[in-house]
């Protein structure tokens, strides 16, 4: 079962959200079995090769241990402690991922007439979770995709922060076009 959680907050300049995954425990005892059963393997199958064949399984072995690091290795990490950072401003979109003690640098895109989607993807219980889509438009009126979350968000928390980007947006037109807010008192 998912339960990915996600912070958000909202300071009238800058929309802020971090999102956690939440992987299910067979997820996780999954992944520990794989693990436990991948790296002794490794080692094993390096201890056991003669070393006058050594050279001949140097290209295996290298590909075995790069497939352990960056794929096995990757997405347990971001499975057990996985985050995702993002910051949405009037100007840009910035984000970073964490996978527990690694931190990937954080990561910006220039925006000049942005929009923004929700795509839902899966369903758990009664949630429905799904990806946010952010792009911008070019000269012709054409969307480019710049961002879209990895996590999936619930929602919920995908419409509070859409309502955030409206409420972002609106207030920088109204900044632009020296509107007064409108008071109804």
């Amino acid at each position: 079962k998912m339960k990915t959680t996600c912070k958000i907050h909202f300071d009238g300049i800058c929309i802020y959200f971090e999102s956690v995954i939440r992987a299910s425990t067979a997820g996780k005892v999954i992944l520990v079995i794989l693990n436990l059963i991948a790296w002794p393997g490794f080692f094993f199958i390096a201890t056991i090769i003669p070393g006058s064949e050594i050279k001949s399984f140097i290209i295996p072995l290298v590909i075995y241990f790069l497939f352990l690091v960056f794929v096995l290795g990757r997405y347990s990490a971001w499975n057990f402690w996985g985050k995702e950072f993002v910051r949405i401003n009037t100007k840009s979109v910035s984000y970073s991922r964490s996978y527990g003690v690694i931190q990937t640098k954080e990561k910006i895109i220039k925006v000049s007439r942005p929009g923004y989607s929700y795509e839902h993807i899966r369903t758990y219980g009664d949630i429905k979770y799904g990806k946010i889509h952010l792009f911008d438009y070019d000269e012709n009126n054409n969307p480019k995709t710049i961002f879209e979350t990895a996590v999936l968000v619930s929602e919920s928390d995908a419409e509070t922060i859409l309502g955030y980007v409206n409420e972002l947006f609106t207030n920088k037109f109204m900044e632009n076009r020296d509107f007064s807010p409108i008071n109804l008192n």
